[in-house]
């Protein structure tokens, strides 16, 4: 079984199949985990970061420009 998981591939081997719900334990021996391993911490993008004063007003900011507009 291939599947895509968190923008990367995951490849399974079913070796038993259950009928009912069975616990992490069991689950985890019916199936041959063959994905490669996963990238590094240092490949993978930092996502959410940027520079200070950029994107949105802070809070400060907005009350700063708000003074600035009544004058």
């Amino acid at each position: 079984m291939r599947l895509r998981q968190d923008g990367r591939e995951r490849i399974a081997v079913v070796t038993r199949i259950v009928r009912k719900r069975v616990g992490a334990a069991v689950a985890a021996d019916c199936f041959i985990d063959n994905s490669p391993p996963p990238p590094a911490r240092e490949e993978i993008a930092v996502a959410g970061h940027r520079d200070r004063g950029a994107g949105r007003p802070t809070k400060r900011d907005r009350r700063d420009l708000e003074q600035l507009r009544r004058r």
